[in-house]
């Protein structure tokens, strides 16, 4: 006789679809996984958009647009989970984009609710309204947990074993970097390039941003950074990154918590320029594959010209989609994942 599967409800923002590379590996490990990822509120017809004008405008009801974006994902959320009774575990990624009275209706059908915010607590404290609902909270910056140690418990982010490659793949010395755009990040983009001229290295360096905001960044007439509004899937990126020797974590101001592309270095191998000094404190960070950059053209030159250390095969299967999961869901056998203290 089979036995059953473990159902999952998961729910997650539509952000470059990662969402699907969870779902994806949910279902590769053997879950019987719902996804729950609500499209953004459009007005219907014009009438309804009419509507929220006029009862905005005249204070009759300026709450009119958030009620018809509830019973959106409510009626979403309907779709998805009538024919299920009970969920195992309900697994939540940025649970401040939905409504509480959504939260509730997964409630009441889950035996374990878990959240996971991977993103700094004071960029999105609309969480902080919802964080009561959740068995287990998980969140990955320090100083979060050290803000709030009785509602958090520590855990990073990983990086999804069926993109993992072998180093021996990697065929070339570039660097690579696709994020967000922000002007810190910019700012911190361009010093680092200029290295990279100086070093004399192939480099591929892109932000993301909204195409109405294009037009208002001032942007180096020098530079080789390239703007774009397209949106690239997670597993489009995941793959530009398998052809790079090189990744470039360029973290801001947004949060203390190791990003992604952190844990696909370790995945695929390679070797990673950040900004984030937090990376010293893990047991995977060698000064041999990890280059902290703090404005220092000769180091990043002789990082480069470096050999890559391979981890022990612990350290990588401990940061693995695979592992994380089992331990966010406590399913034995697992190696546990905390944080160290920031020092």
């Amino acid at each position: 006789m089979s036995k059953e599967k473990i159902k999952v409800f998961f729910a997650a923002p539509n952000h470059f679809d990662l969402y699907k590379l969870f779902e994806k590996n949910l279902t590769l490990l053997g879950y019987d996984v719902i996804t729950f990822s609500p499209k953004p509120y459009k007005y219907p017809n014009f009438k309804k958009k009419l509507i929220n004008f006029l009862l905005k405008t005249t204070r009759i009801d300026p709450n009119y647009k958030e009620k018809q974006r509830l019973l959106q994902q409510q009626e979403q959320l309907n779709d998805k989970i009538a024919s299920t009774e009970v969920f195992d575990y309900g697994l939540f990624l940025r649970a401040d984009l939905l409504y509480p009275e959504v939260i509730d209706q997964v409630k009441q059908k889950t035996k374990k609710m878990i959240a996971y915010q991977y993103d700094g607590l004071d960029r999105f404290p609309a969480i902080r309204n919802v964080w009561d609902k959740f068995d287990v909270f998980f969140a990955f910056d320090p100083f979060d947990l050290q803000n709030h140690p009785e509602k958090l418990k520590p855990l990073t982010n990983f990086y999804f074993d069926m993109h993992a490659s072998s180093r021996e793949k990697i065929k070339n010395n570039s660097l690579y970097f696709l994020g967000s755009y922000s002007k810190d990040r910019y700012e911190s983009l361009l010093s680092l390039e200029k290295a990279l001229i100086k070093c004399k290295a192939d480099y591929e360096l892109n932000f993301y941003l909204e195409e109405r905001y294009l037009k208002k960044i001032r942007i180096q007439p020098e530079s080789k950074i390239k703007f774009t509004s397209k949106r690239t899937e997670f597993s489009d990126y995941l793959s530009e990154t398998e052809s790079a020797g090189v990744i470039v974590d360029i973290s801001g101001n947004f949060h203390q918590g190791l990003s992604f592309r952190v844990f696909e270095s370790i995945g695929l191998q390679k070797k990673l320029v950040t900004t984030n000094p937090y990376v010293k404190e893990f047991d995977f960070y060698n000064e041999n594959n990890i280059l902290v950059w703090d404005n220092d053209t000769e180091k990043l030159e002789s990082f480069l010209k470096s050999s890559y250390t391979e981890l022990t095969d612990d350290v990588r299967k401990k940061y693995a989609f695979s592992n994380w999961i089992r331990y966010v869901f406590d399913l034995p056998p697992f190696q546990k994942i905390t944080l160290p203290e920031n020092n």
